[in-house]
């Protein structure tokens, strides 16, 4: 009997490390973010109500325009990468406001936090436990304003009708500015420029639109790549080719790693902190 239990043990053993080895083998997929070519870049900007909250768009305005805007965009970005990807970013040149004594209203800020580095929830450096660019250049905005600042998180497909309800006072989640938006929306002036990537098997070949025919393409709800796919899908320019829409990329790169799709087409930046 005990000899029975020692091998059984010894198989036993043996099973659980080799599903150990599977498990690892399957961690050890390397994934790369490329830049769909032949796509034109896009333009974020800050967008309110149309015809309300011009006071907002103005001070949008005096903080983009600045001189110094650029630089600090780019401090930022790097800032919060380094955060995002767990690491200690080196500190900012300069300070970010302290909103605490402002007193002349509230700026209700609608984002997705899922969109490192422009939004992604952090308590350590955060504020109200949202961190990213466009959070720091809100607080800089409320400053203007002498307000305080409130961030209201939600899905990116329902910042648009959250607007439009008076909910929020602004979107700001890396908000691409087009021509359909605008009819709607007040835009402030474009603050980064993107394009489209895929982020994928490191031993894919996709480079444009035409090698993704045929796959299942994952995209955010309600961004460019959204818009982009689908639309050449109902185009018939992908062949059988099947969008699978996400709430966020973050759940969109879970089912990568799954194998459940073949990509993901999402703005530089996020393609990037996926697979930093």
């Amino acid at each position: 009997m005990k000899k029975l239990f020692s091998v059984l043990l010894v198989l036993t053993c043996v099973a659980s490390v080799a599903v150990m080895a599977v498990g690892c083998a399957k961690n050890t997929k390397k994934y790369k973010a490329v830049e769909l070519v032949g796509v034109e870049a896009e333009s974020y900007g800050y967008a309110v109500k149309k015809g309300e909250n011009a006071n907002v768009i103005e001070a949008c305005n005096e903080v983009i325009n600045a001189e110094d805007f650029s630089a600090k965009a780019d401090e930022l970005v790097k800032y919060y990468t380094a955060v995002y990807g767990g690491e200690s970013p080196t500190a900012l040149s300069f300070e970010l406001p302290d909103l605490s004594d402002n007193t002349a209203g509230t700026l209700t800020v609608g984002t997705e936090a899922g969109f490192a580095p422009f939004e992604f929830v952090d308590n350590k450096y955060g504020y109200q436990g949202f961190a990213g660019l466009d959070i720091a250049v809100m607080m800089m905005v409320a400053e203007k304003l002498n307000y305080t600042l409130t961030i209201s998180d939600m899905n990116f497909d329902s910042l648009p009708a959250a607007l439009a309800s008076g909910s929020i006072d602004i979107i700001a989640a890396g908000f691409t500015n087009n021509e359909e938006r605008a009819e709607t929306m007040d835009f402030s002036a474009n603050y980064f420029t993107s394009t489209q990537y895929i982020v994928c098997l490191d031993s894919a070949e996709y480079t444009d639109l035409e090698s993704l025919k045929d796959l299942t393409i994952a995209v955010q709800m309600g961004t460019t790549g959204d818009f982009l796919i689908s639309d050449e899908i109902d185009l018939d320019h992908l062949g059988s080719a099947e969008v699978k829409q996400y709430k966020s990329i973050t759940l969109a790169m879970q089912d990568l790693k799954k194998g459940t799709v073949d990509c993901i087409v999402i703005d530089e930046l996020p393609a990037k902190s996926l697979i930093g």
